[in-house]
């Protein structure tokens, strides 16, 4: 049985790899105003937010933020998390202030 150019090998929904954002989060999370962090999730949802934020609540972004960054680093960072977007979302809300629902 022959296969044609437009099949592809299966892969599971856990093989999503990071790329460019394809849509934007919810509020307040979308293009947040003074936001110095994106966070793009395994399904390429930008998640704009605040080093400050992450510092307070994850060790790991606080030594992450601290390490030198090159001289042509982005002034915004794009930092892709292994996390699917409904995922990020709930987690960021909770610890986020102001951030309990999404209006609507």
């Amino acid at each position: 049985m022959s296969t044609s150019p437009s099949d592809t090998s299966s892969t599971s929904s856990r093989d999503i790899s990071p790329g460019p954002a394809l849509f934007l989060a919810q509020y307040p999370f979308a293009n947040a105003p003074g936001a110095d962090t994106i966070l793009r999730s395994a399904d390429g949802v930008d998640f704009y937010v605040h080093r400050a934020i992450l510092s307070l609540v994850s060790p790991v972004f606080e030594m992450m933020f601290q390490l030198p960054q090159p001289d042509d680093a982005p002034a915004v960072p794009v930092i892709d998390v292994q996390e699917l977007s409904a995922v990020l979302d709930r987690v960021l809300r909770f610890f986020y202030p102001g951030a309990v629902t999404a209006p609507g």
